[in-house]
């Protein structure tokens, strides 16, 4: 189950509507994102320059917090 939430985060939140959106406002910046998912953690994070920390955070927190989880996205994970 985490592993499959790790997928769908990262396919949009409310801030960040869809997978596009994180991936440029990351790339925009220089930065770089991933997730992974172990026997007893799962781990997203987002590497940046130490000025855009700010923005690293709020995709995050976005993401963990408002997740679109759309239907479609669900079943493709499925």
């Amino acid at each position: 189950v985490s592993h499959f939430l790790e997928h769908l985060l990262f396919k949009g939140s409310q801030k960040y509507p869809n997978a596009q959106a994180i991936a440029e406002a990351v790339d925009a910046v220089g930065g770089y994102n991933n997730a992974y998912t172990g026997e007893d953690i799962t781990s997203f994070y987002i590497k940046v320059p130490s000025r855009h920390g700010a923005l690293a955070v709020d995709i995050l927190c976005d993401m963990i917090q408002n997740p679109i989880l759309d239907a479609v996205e669900i079943d493709r994970e499925r």
